[in-house]
């Protein structure tokens, strides 16, 4: 009878033992997503409502003072307003030098070239490479100043311009088992009916714009 009360004990212990790890990654994943926003709060994120800044990261230089690894980008697309369609721009690493951004330019096709002509008011192809340069030195400089809790151990952030349903950003952080999305609506005015709804019932961050949601991480 001893060992049996014993080895119940044991089951019970597991059991809570389990669903307390289960509630600290939840804590986790909630922390994560309030300490984004205590990083990030108040910035401008003017130039990244239109860009796709997703797939393709890939780990960079280990940064010492935050303990945490840079991410660079091969690729980032971005919405060309006049198809409705998002445009893939070939990307060169940050901190290369004026040959490496040439090459990477060069990999741009002929209807990238025109819609980057038209988007940067450039006139003529020494123009465009330079207008591409500034372009995506400027994306590097929006994205390295979005800041991640030094604890979460990663710079690695999905960026998600929403042109098409409305004026906000969706900025994606993952751990091994939840995916935190947080939101920022810089116009409410300009959601669709589907978004509109959607903030409307979704856990606020504040009053000025700042949203967030937690979901499982199925991918692991």
């Amino acid at each position: 009878m001893k060992l049996k009360a014993f080895k119940m004990t044991s089951f019970i212990l597991v059991i809570m033992m389990f669903i307390s790890s289960c509630e600290q990654k939840e804590i986790d994943a909630d922390k994560l997503c309030k300490e984004f926003y205590q990083l990030n709060m108040g910035k401008n994120f003017d130039g990244l409502y239109d860009v796709l800044i997703a797939n393709s990261r890939v780990r960079s230089v280990y940064d010492e003072s935050v303990d945490q690894y840079d991410y660079f980008f091969p690729i980032i697309s971005v919405y060309d307003f006049k198809s409705e369609n998002f445009i893939t721009i070939p990307v060169f690493k940050k901190g290369a030098n004026l040959a490496e951004k040439d090459s990477i330019f060069k990999r741009c096709d002929q209807r990238t070239k025109a819609f980057l002509s038209d988007k940067l008011k450039a006139t003529s192809e020494k123009d465009l490479l330079a207008a591409y340069i500034q372009y995506v030195d400027s994306i590097y400089i929006k994205y390295y100043n979005i800041k991640t809790p030094k604890w979460h151990s990663s710079k690695n952030v999905i960026v998600e311009g929403h042109p098409r349903t409305g004026k906000f950003i969706t900025f994606t952080l993952k751990t091994l088992t939840k995916i935190c999305k947080c939101y920022f609506v810089s116009d409410k005015s300009s959601l669709n009916e589907y978004w509109s709804t959607h903030f409307s019932s979704m856990k606020k961050l504040d009053d000025k714009g700042w949203y967030y949601e937690i979901s499982d991480n199925k991918e692991k």
